[in-house]
């Protein structure tokens, strides 16, 4: 599709950048169907990545939309695992976010808050007023409160935060690769899913007879097959769309009943680890239909995917995960000619 025919409209992709940093990007604010959702500027590039700090000190310098709005439980989900999503209903009419966003999660009676990127898209929150988390399970209070505290019905409050904005005359000239590494699928998820009911429709009437490379792939890497997050949606956005979007699915290891006895805060309580051992065995006992790779993502690997794609100009790289994955891949990247202002990214710590 041409400039001419996205043609000025605005719309945003985002990759939460609060964590992260890029040092080629303009500030800009962030519009959605032409309103402005608040007035944001990216953090400044200089800022080093810490991963002692919480949420609220790490991401000191992002500006955050002024309304704090109250929001109810209304669903939760065991998406594999280690991770659970959340359906929140918002109790509010005037809140709307960009793909790719986070928000601040205050927690009743919890003094430390939480920090996780929206999995759902305007779309749903405009129908249905739901806005979805979804949460890996660990010892840091929020996370492990929504795992074992949080029930239907339980009322919490919310901050929308984070931007990098895209805009659609952009995706509309490159394609686009997404890199995600665990859990950090999330906010990459939103985007992929807020193309599918926007940018993808407007393609696919015309690309089959033109193209024979796709716009957009996705490249995800998670421990086992039955980390992987949202599998089942990815592959319906590529079975919709086979002509523009390709998966990409590799495994760091061997396919096993594999729960992790520790997280990076230490060992996993015991009845926790009973619980998580148990659902793993029924994940691992699932028959996985998706096709994946063995091993982590290699230069090899980013090469191979990088060839599904128009060959010109060079993709938009969007990129999520832990730090220092985005470190390296970001290298890879440029070693393979993708410029340096077309790696966006954030480091999910």
């Amino acid at each position: 599709v041409s400039t001419q025919s996205t043609g000025s409209r605005v719309f945003m992709l985002l990759c939460r950048f609060s964590r992260g940093k890029h040092p080629r990007v303009k500030p800009r604010t962030p519009l959605i169907k032409g309103k402005q959702v608040s007035s944001m500027s990216l953090i400044n590039s200089d800022i080093v990545f810490d991963s002692s700090q919480q949420h609220l000190q790490r991401t000191i310098q992002v500006s955050r939309q002024q309304k704090i709005f109250s929001a109810v439980l209304k669903e939760t989900k065991q998406e594999t695992p280690t991770v659970k999503s959340f359906d929140f209903k918002v109790l509010a009419d005037d809140i709307e976010f960009a793909p790719g966003q986070w928000v601040d999660l205050f927690i009743p009676g919890e003094k430390i808050v939480g920090g996780f990127s929206i999995t759902s898209t305007p779309k749903i929150l405009r129908k249905e007023k739901i806005l979805q988390l979804a949460v890996k399970y660990s010892e840091h209070p929020p996370s492990k409160w929504l795992h074992t505290k949080a029930t239907s019905g339980v009322e919490v409050t919310m901050r929308i935060g984070g931007m990098f904005s895209l805009t659609e005359e952009q995706v509309g000239e490159k394609p686009i690769l997404f890199v995600a590494g665990g859990i950090g699928i999330n906010p990459l998820f939103s985007v992929l899913l807020h193309l599918s009911e926007t940018f993808f429709p407007q393609l696919s009437s015309n690309y089959k007879s033109v193209h024979v490379k796709k716009r957009a792939a996705l490249l995800y890497s998670c421990k086992t097959p039955e980390e992987f997050c949202f599998s089942s949606t990815l592959e319906r956005i590529e079975r919709e769309f086979p002509d523009i979007f390709q998966n990409h699915f590799t495994i760091s290891s061997q396919p096993s009943h594999f729960y992790p006895s520790t997280t990076r805060e230490g060992k996993l309580p015991p009845e926790i680890l009973a619980k998580e051992e148990a659902l793993s065995t029924a994940f691992a006992e699932k028959p996985h239909n998706i096709s994946y790779r063995n091993g982590r993502i290699t230069k090899q690997m980013l090469s191979d995917v990088l060839q599904t794609l128009l060959d010109s100009p060079k993709p938009l790289c969007l990129l999520c995960g832990p730090p220092s994955m985005i470190d390296h891949i970001s290298k890879l990247l440029q070693e393979l000619h993708v410029p340096q202002e077309n790696i966006l990214y954030e480091k999910w710590w």
